[in-house]
């Protein structure tokens, strides 16, 4: 019995012993009583109330646990406040990929980062750059006009130069003293300076191929396909309904995808430098009928106009609309084959505090601005010649294919995607070999590939390189 007591006091003992130790070692960590649960202590910020851990919590909450809207609580970051709260959701920032969040699995490390993510957010690229993506317009210098490696737009035809009244020795150069010096930049100079792609067809008895665009043309005009209606040569005249009907029911020289062309297609086969302006001078490749009228019907409607759709007149070579609605409105049909040519791709670049426009489908640079001023077609080739733009020389009138080539039939006022352009008249350095005294321009309200009512009439400019 008493072997038992002095058992049970000793235990009693060495558990007091046992206690009093444990409360000896608790001590050495009174110093650090002052950390949060997050092990972060306040005391390191110098100021307790920004640093609780129950405010990163909501606030990572309510940004669906993204530590990057935390730089709201920065008062030198100015440009958070103008977000909309889900690009950083669109566009991951790829500076915090390594961060965790605290809520899910109580990593103490995010916290510190955060902290320095915020102090450095005023010359953190990341946001603006999630800016620009957002919009879909790259700034202007970010995108490097490449330099012009060979001419994608095809020559007009036109090889002779004019005055305002008659055909001149081309001038050698914009100044001198011959009295026809100051018509330099035409169209014919350039074309024979291998500016443009010269016009180049294989034929057979019944198709002409464009070996340029690729396009096959139906060669031989139709006697039969639109009921009721001929031209009393054997040709036969279409309404418009009847002139698309006709092409993509036709089944000619072996093949059964033909369909009525564009304004834009009929303008590849168009010859300035004759007349009728067609084909290639002196050569037969595209036969017109022999009456009077030589106008074709092309696929596009009038933007412009309810009840009207584009036409064209190999007689001159004018694209005009016409009225499709009457039983009456009678023309010619030639069908095509083939890719559907590319629309114009531009962009922009600014140099020197003006913008520059690139066409990269027809490897064309255009200036942007027109200005206010209108000028007489002397004064508008002299104006392109002498022009610094953009910190460039070496600009010059465009040709009149050129010219059509930034028109969208779809469109109107302007009828053209050109960037920043307006509907006026434009002045081309084509001109009419009918009548000397007119030149050709392009209706941008409209879309229309007309004349001049005279060289001495003021028009706009755009100038090209």
């Amino acid at each position: 019995m008493k072997l038992k007591k002095v058992l049970f006091f000793s235990l009693i003992f060495a558990a007091l012993v046992f206690c009093i130790s444990c409360e000896d070692k608790n001590d050495k960590y009174d110093e650090y009583d002052d950390w949060d649960i997050d092990g972060v202590s306040d005391d390191d910020t110098g100021d307790p109330t920004t640093d609780e851990p129950d405010t990163v919590t909501d606030d990572d909450t309510d940004t669906d646990t993204d530590t990057d809207t935390d730089t709201d609580t920065d008062s030198d970051t100015d440009d958070t406040d103008t977000d909309t709260g889900d690009k950083d959701s669109e566009i991951p920032d790829e500076s915090h990929e390594t961060d965790h969040d605290p809520t899910e699995d109580n990593d103490p490390q995010p916290q510190d980062d955060e902290d320095q993510d915020t102090d450095q957010d005023d010359d953190e690229p990341v946001n603006d750059d999630d800016d620009d993506a957002d919009s879909g317009e790259p700034e202007d210098e970010d995108y490097q006009i490449p330099e012009k490696e060979e001419p994608a737009s095809i020559c007009t035809g036109q090889d002779k130069c004019f005055n305002n009244k008659k055909e001149i020795t081309c001038p050698a150069s914009p100044s001198g003293t011959d009295s026809d010096y100051n018509f330099f930049g035409q169209d014919a100079q350039y074309a024979n300076s291998e500016y443009c792609v010269s016009k180049t067809f294989s034929t057979t008895s019944d198709t002409v191929t464009d070996n340029i665009t690729h396009l096959m043309w139906q060669r031989k005009l139709p006697e039969t396909g639109c009921p009721n209606h001929g031209d009393g040569t054997n040709v036969i005249v279409c309404t418009k309904q009847e002139a698309l009907n006709y092409c993509s029911t036709l089944n000619y020289a072996g093949y059964d995808d033909w369909r009525l062309p564009t304004p834009e297609e009929y303008a590849t086969i168009k010859n300035f430098g004759s007349l009728p302006a067609i084909g290639i001078t002196d050569e037969d490749y595209f036969p017109l009928p022999s009456s009077s009228s030589t106008t074709f019907w092309t696929s596009a409607s009038s933007a412009a106009s309810s009840g009207k759709s584009w036409a064209v007149d190999f007689q001159t070579g004018e694209t005009i609309e016409q009225d499709d609605t009457k039983a009456s409105s009678t023309f010619y049909v030639r069908c095509v084959r083939g890719d559907e040519l590319e629309k114009p791709v531009y962009k922009t670049a600014t140099e020197n505090n003006e913008v520059i426009v690139y066409d990269d489908t027809h490897n064309l640079k255009w200036t942007q601005t027109i200005g206010e001023n209108v000028l007489i077609w002397k004064a508008a080739l002299e104006h392109c010649e002498t022009l610094e733009y953009a910190g460039e020389t070496g600009w010059r009138l465009p040709n009149i294919n050129e010219l059509a080539s930034i028109i969208d039939y779809t469109r109107t006022n302007p009828a053209s995607l050109f960037p920043g352009l307006t509907s006026p008249y434009l002045w081309s350095s084509t001109t009419y070999i009918g009548y000397p005294s007119y030149a050709w321009i392009a209706d941008m309200s409209t879309g229309s590939v007309k004349l001049s009512t005279g060289k001495t009439v003021a028009y706009k400019v755009i100038c090209v390189k």
